[in-house]
């Protein structure tokens, strides 16, 4: 509910995303009740989604590389959306894992993209901003490179997180594993986390409890 009162009330951002994008993906952010450093010993994570969405859209260009556009992101006290840039380290992170996972996952010439991302809830306060923006990030690349469609997506809402994941056949697996590979904002020691990309990436609001296998 908390998604749509804020397209209704800001309807030409929303618009402006989906008509520069042909390809938009939209995933729940989450907290971790447990404390976001314990994941670096392989502690337990128990996940709740939040209200808020971070919609990431891909707009081709000519020449190659990876450009930064778009980022709104909604402050509640604010009661409004404000520009907010992409951090450097995320920049560098993005650019550099983007271009290897092309190449080597779907055999292809990195295209030029422009990313836009829009983020309904408030950015560095430890309630999953990288962690979505990730995952959003390996879908959107999944799709605009017909590793997997819109309709099989939907599919997933159909099984539950552990029969989800041991379906090879939906691609969830190689999704997840990209959006864990990809370190937006983790510097060592401190591991990026499995588990706020499968809450994101998977249906329902109730708490997942989620273990990291750092073998």
């Amino acid at each position: 509910m908390f998604t749509r009162s804020l397209q209704q009330s800001a309807p030409e951002l929303y618009k402006e995303l989906f008509k520069r994008c042909p390809v938009v993906v939209s995933v729940a952010r989450a907290f971790n009740w447990c404390g976001e450093r314990a994941v670096a010993w392989g502690g337990l994570q128990v996940r709740q989604k939040l209200p808020w969405r971070t919609y990431l859209g891909l707009e081709p260009i000519e020449g190659g590389g990876l450009r930064f556009g778009l980022r709104k992101v909604y402050f509640p006290a604010k009661r409004k959306f404000v520009d907010y840039e992409f951090p450097r380290r995320w920049q560098e992170n993005i650019a550099s894992n983007v271009k290897k996972y092309i190449e080597n996952v779907f055999g292809a010439k990195s295209q030029g993209f422009v990313l836009h991302v829009i983020t309904e809830g408030p950015a560095g306060r430890s309630v999953g901003d990288s962690h979505a923006l990730s995952t959003a990030l390996a879908a959107a690349l999944a799709l605009q490179y017909r590793l997997i469609s819109a309709d099989e997506v939907l599919q997933w809402a159909d099984l539950k997180p552990h029969a989800l994941s041991q379906s090879p056949a939906l691609r969830f697996g190689e999704i997840l594993k990209f959006a864990i590979a990809l370190p937006i904002a983790s510097d060592p020691p401190f591991v990026h986390s499995g588990g706020g990309p499968f809450t994101s990436l998977t249906w329902g609001d109730d708490p997942q409890v989620f273990i990291d296998d750092l073998q």
